[in-house]
């Protein structure tokens, strides 16, 4: 089969027109000519390759596949229109009808308005509440940790703080509150370190402040807070007066007359 891919007429064992006899192709092929032989005529008989009018062995397959390659072949220089595959003559110049753009549909007419829409939002400078609410994270998480990793230009920030605002309709007072109460925040200001993760965290931390007011509304501890909260409130108040006592901490007096079991 390599060597029909490769004769001068593909698929057909011809040289200058002159079919190629049994031996010919036998020694072409290369190894056993014998062997050569025998596997020829068992194609031959099995139907795998046949003899054409002038005796040359060819193979039916590869001739079609040549056939339908060159006509593939002109319909590709006359534009490639099907309605010119297997009609008229090689060297015939045809005009290829032209082919009717396909008008947009609703989705691609809405996904192309929404890109639009998008990259005009895009365009425009966040409003001033926004870039505000950027630059006080940025000031707030610097104050907590001088060396912590913020970026440099805020506009990443600031178009999410604008999104905030306008999509989920968040006041931009209370969202200026809640951002100094998170980085107060022995818990939160450790996680919320990017305008992002404020916004996708934002319900949350409002429930958590609103959970802490309700029950602490003079921001002292009240009797129910657990020891974990109350060495909290201890390290945001900076209770004094630790001492030694028996070889143990003395208990600061805020937790004295608690049970701690």
């Amino acid at each position: 089969m390599c060597v029909l891919h490769e004769c001068e007429e593909r698929g057909v064992f011809t040289t200058g027109g002159r079919p190629w006899s049994d031996e010919d192709i036998a020694v072409a092929v290369g190894g056993d000519i014998a062997e050569n032989l025998k596997c020829l005529h068992e194609l031959l008989e099995k139907g795998v390759a046949r003899r054409n009018e002038s005796g040359a062995v060819y193979s039916r397959r590869m001739v079609r596949d040549e056939q339908k390659r060159k006509l593939c072949q002109e319909a590709g220089k006359k534009g490639g229109n099907p309605a010119l595959k297997g009609s008229g003559t090689p060297g015939d110049k045809q005009e290829a009808t032209p082919r009717d753009k396909p008008k947009p549909t609703s989705s691609v007419s809405s996904s192309s308005s929404s890109s639009r829409r998008k990259g005009k939002e895009m365009s425009e400078p966040p409003p001033p509440e926004a870039v505000g609410l950027a630059s006080k994270l940025k000031e707030l998480i610097l104050k907590n940790n001088q060396n912590a990793r913020v970026p440099t230009d805020l506009s990443r920030w600031a178009e999410e703080a604008e999104r905030l605002l306008r999509i989920d309709q968040r006041p931009v007072a209370e969202a200026a509150g809640l951002l100094e109460w998170c980085q107060k925040n022995i818990f939160w200001r450790s996680n919320i370190l990017s305008m992002e993760k404020f916004r996708m965290q934002y319900d949350r931390l409002f429930l958590a402040k609103k959970s802490e007011l309700e029950t602490f509304p003079n921001g002292k501890p009240g009797p129910n807070r657990s020891i974990h909260d109350r060495l909290l409130d201890k390290e945001r108040n900076g209770l004094r007066g630790q001492g030694k006592r028996e070889g143990m901490e003395e208990v600061p007096s805020v937790f004295r007359g608690v049970d701690e079991s």
